[in-house]
């Protein structure tokens, strides 16, 4: 009977480990996404800047072209419509190129957030993991002594 209550409190104590070395593993898993999520939005971001430059440059090409169109036509490119016109296109492509801007670091922010969310979840399920690592022991050692009795 000594015996079986060893065996059966060995098996217990090993289940504790194995469960807190599931937690364990469980943190680090999510510290490597953590990280990739952290990467990508460095990528999101630096993506968004530089389509907002392009946007910028574009607009700033496209002004440019329409002032040599009015300008070959004989129309006074630094006032009235014209000038509004170039104005305008130029605004437009920065309001766009702000919006592409704003896109990126909320897309990078969620990224941020959800590998922030995987760690906390890996945390928790390591305290759960502790606690059920407790409760085998608890039960092993119950058992082992109901055994021997």
């Amino acid at each position: 009977m000594g015996a079986v209550a060893g065996l059966a409190a060995g098996g217990s104590v090993l289940s504790a480990y194995s469960q807190i070395q599931s937690g364990k593993a469980g943190i680090k898993t999510a510290n490597r996404q953590q990280d990739y999520y952290n990467t990508r939005a460095n990528q999101v971001i630096n993506q968004g800047d530089y389509q907002s430059d392009l946007i910028t440059e574009q607009g700033q090409q496209t002004a440019a072209t329409q002032k040599v169109g009015f300008a070959a036509n004989g129309i006074d490119t630094s006032s009235g419509s014209a000038q509004r016109t170039q104005d305008s296109t130029i605004e437009n492509s920065l309001a766009d190129a702000s919006q592409v801007r704003k896109n990126a670091f909320n897309q990078a922010y969620g990224l941020v957030t959800q590998g922030n969310e995987v760690v906390n979840q890996a945390k928790t399920n390591n305290k759960s993991s502790r606690l059920n690592a407790l409760g085998s022991l608890l039960t092993g050692g119950s058992r082992s002594y109901s055994m021997l009795q």
